[in-house]
Formats: C-alpha cells, structure tokens, sequence
C-alpha cells in the first residue's frame, strides 16, 4: 500500500500527493470535486476591495489578510470559490460579524452529521453540521465561511490560483 495517490481523468494525470494534500490542496477544479464527500460548493465569485463576492453581492467574504497580496492582480475577474461543506460554520444565531442569513433547503442526516443545503437568494450550497443543530427545511440559520480554508480557481483554465 502506498502513501501517495494520482487523480486522473481521461488518462491524464491531473494530481500526485498524500490524500491530506490533494484534499486540502486541489491543483483544479476537477480533482476539488473529485475528492471529499459531499462535494466541494464551487461557486462565481470575483474580488473587490479585499473582499470575495459571491453573486450580485449576494455574499460578502473579508480576504485574509495573509492572502490578500498575492489576490490583487485577479480585482474585478471572475473566479470560482471551492468552499469545503466543513468550512462552514452553522448556528442558529447569529455568533460572527461576517455570518449571513440564509435558509434550510434540505437537510440529510448521516447518523454522524447532517448535510444541509443552504440557499440564500439564488445561491444554494452544502454545510455539514451536527445533528445536534436540529433544523428543518425553512429554518433560517447564520453560516459563516472559514476563508482560510477556500479555494480559488480560474474559471477559463480551472486550474487553482
């Protein structure tokens, strides 16, 4: 048994790592998508001022500050934010500055966890939650996004920035 992992599509080799890495470190879209379960969300996005938008200004994600530098050259283009379901943190009231509003759409349980999807306006995304959180479908929650942990990708080449 080996240590290391090759995702590949098509025959090609797209990405060569531990699991942790490939996981934590998707080099495009497709090996993002490929690994975890429930899948990544991918959603458009472009930056503004130190801050990632998600829709018609829909979501409003502050840039950490150790990533904003090397973001400035991509102000103003469209990308895509890969949000891992277990980056989102979700609660009933509202616990962060930078929380939203959004709504239960459909809610899983996986004995374990739970795997909600969200909508918030048009966007609808996937967070995965304690059972203990109780919610049904129509509760309003607050979600919050681990910016940390995101990912961005060029929507022409997706390949990661």
């Amino acid at each position: 048994m080996g240590d290391r992992i090759a995702v590949l599509n098509q025959g090609k080799i797209l990405q060569i790592g531990t699991p942790d890495k490939i996981y934590n470190w998707p080099q495009n879209v497709f090996v993002a998508k490929f690994v975890g379960s429930p899948t990544i969300n991918l959603l458009e996005a472009n930056i503004e001022t130190n801050t990632l938008v998600v829709g018609k200004k829909t979501l409003v994600c502050p840039i950490p500050e150790s990533q904003r530098n090397s973001l400035k050259k991509y102000t103003k283009r469209e990308l895509i934010l890969g949000i891992r379901p277990e980056d989102i943190e979700v609660s009933k009231e509202k616990k962060k500055v930078d929380s939203f509003k959004c709504t239960v759409y459909f809610t899983q349980s996986m004995g374990v966890e739970d795997i909600l999807n969200l909508r918030i306006d048009d966007i609808v995304f996937r967070a995965v939650v304690p059972p203990k959180l109780l919610t049904g479908i129509g509760d309003t929650v607050y979600a919050s996004i681990n910016m940390k942990r995101s990912h961005l990708f060029d929507p022409q080449t997706n390949k990661r920035l």
